[in-house]
């Protein structure tokens, strides 16, 4: 009895960790852009920082310079990284770079307007306030 439920046991654990392995390599893109996701937010985050908190800089010009490379980051980790099956072949890196662009300043408006507010009239801390607006 014992031998049998040690061989349920250990075949069960193998068709977990088989129906795990699918579940991975079915989401895969999501888990990877989740993940760079992440790491493109902490860097917009710890840019502005640098550029606001230590280096005294105006918040706009700050939160715009980190927009920028935050999502050139985010831009290269989807080309190398996340979207590595469906890769378009037919327009330019500077055709597919000006479209993500246009795209993703849709968020830089909202995301300096909450900056601004909670600057200007709440005076929260920049540091923190960036925190909440990317996390």
């Amino acid at each position: 009895m014992t031998k049998s439920k040690k061989e349920v046991t250990i075949g069960d654990q193998a068709q977990i960790r088989k129906l795990g392995q699918k579940l991975i390599k079915r989401h895969r893109n999501l888990w990877v852009y989740t993940i760079f996701g992440f790491v493109a937010a902490l860097i917009n985050t710890v840019v502005f920082m640098v550029l606001h908190s230590w280096w005294h800089n105006v918040m706009v010009i700050s939160n715009t310079i980190a927009f920028i490379i935050s999502n050139l980051a985010s831009f290269y980790f989807n080309q190398k990284a996340v979207f590595i099956n469906n890769v378009d072949h037919e327009h330019s890196t500077w055709h597919k770079l000006i479209v993500f662009f246009t795209y993703r300043v849709i968020s830089l408006i909202p995301d300096t307007l909450i900056m601004l507010v909670g600057l200007s009239w709440l005076h929260l801390n920049a540091s923190w306030l960036k925190l909440l607006t990317k996390f």
